[in-house]
């Protein structure tokens, strides 16, 4: 364990770093393609009527709307459950 070999202050000081060091990494490597920003832009309602029939949107949005309840249920029943568990043991 890192707490053990190093301390909680420098295991909060090391993982702050490497955070911080991906964090610019990818900021750094992110860029906009010009070509694609000075074409025409859609107008909104377009532009929304065009995301709702991308269907790979749809897969990661809704995948990961079920991903969140699930978790969201499982930590918000957690407690409760455990009662339950305990108590009939």
């Amino acid at each position: 364990m890192v707490y053990k070999a190093f301390g909680f202050t420098w295991m909060a000081i090391i993982f702050g770093v490497i955070g911080c060091t991906i964090i610019l990494y990818s900021v750094l490597g992110s860029h906009e393609n010009l070509e694609l920003a000075k074409k025409p832009k859609l107008p909104f309602v377009k532009a929304f009527k065009e995301t709702l029939q991308n269907k790979c949107f749809l897969a990661i949005f809704f995948s990961l709307y079920f991903y969140s309840t699930g978790l969201w249920f499982i930590i918000s029943w957690s407690s409760f459950l455990c009662k339950i568990f305990v108590k009939t043991r």
